[in-house]
């Protein structure tokens, strides 16, 4: 699943190419993935309108229109947006297709169609796709030890259940938040309420390092991306994620894998101690 990093790469590689160009025609293959308005109200509403500009929030990716509207598109399992030349083939997993003035044309593809569109009017409060709920970004000043302890300190739940919720902070999926806490040297089973302040210090300042990080190591050209279909373009410097056996970078110890919350987690028994 696409997390921050890979949402962010796809607004700095698709951004240039989709901004200021004019919809001409909208083409809705999975009428499923449109959640708002309906699939024949979408396409004709976003025909004539011109793209301003590509956001990011969370791992939701922005489209910004000339009326004050703007498309909220989430990736889903196997969602990617993709700029192609018009005389392409349309792709067999493009659900919806957006051609534009200057004769190419941007394709969200999804095989597994777990993604949605919505297309919020000008002045409305989007209440629809759920990004009224999401937390601070990794960036933001705002995320501090102290912040971590009050919203999350009293919890039973894992600390890596916890952060995958993105109602706290957000942005945070499978892989980072196993690279956060292997920087933070806490195992991601224990109970948030047994972490002591001086590792929620430490988990606050390394999510943004270790997004930062990824953001840079993902970075391609727009040849590369279309090249890989958009999907396969994150890095994999990784020192937990995907190192099950593997000796850990600081001790030598075997990294081992167990699940938590239905999601797998990797991480080092000798550093990352259950106490």
């Amino acid at each position: 699943m696409p997390e921050l990093p890979e949402i962010e790469t796809t607004r700095r590689v698709t951004g240039p190419l989709m901004t200021g160009r004019t919809i001409t025609s909208v083409g809705v293959n999975a009428a499923k993935i449109v959640m708002m308005p309906s699939a024949e109200e979408f396409a004709s509403s976003l025909v004539g309108r011109r793209i301003t500009g590509l956001g990011r929030r969370a791992k939701i990716l922005l489209v910004h229109l000339d009326d004050g509207s703007h498309l909220v598109m989430r990736f889903g399992m196997t969602g990617a947006l993709l700029c192609v030349d018009s005389s392409e083939p349309v792709h067999k997993h493009a659900r919806i297709t957006f051609g534009f003035d200057d004769g190419t044309r941007a394709e969200f593809r999804d095989m597994r169609m777990f993604g949605h569109i919505w297309l919020i009017p000008p002045g409305v409060e989007d209440t629809f796709s759920g990004i009224a709920d999401v937390g601070l970004e990794p960036d933001d000043p705002a995320l501090t030890g102290m912040y971590l302890s009050e919203h999350l300190g009293r919890s039973s739940r894992p600390v890596k259940s916890a952060l995958l919720d993105q109602g706290t902070v957000c942005g945070l999926g499978n892989i980072y938040t196993d690279e956060t806490l292997w920087r933070s040297r806490v195992c991601p089973e224990r109970p948030c309420s047994s972490l002591k302040r001086k590792e929620w210090d430490a988990i606050a300042a390394n999510i943004p390092v270790v997004i930062s990080e990824a953001i840079e190591g993902n970075a391609v050209s727009a040849e590369e991306f279309l090249l890989d279909g958009g999907v396969h373009y994150r890095h994999n410097n990784f020192a937990a994620y995907g190192n099950k056996g593997e000796p850990y970078p600081r001790c030598g110890t075997p990294m081992v894998r167990s699940v938590i919350g239905q999601r797998s987690s990797v991480w080092c028994p000798c550093c990352q101690k259950r106490r």
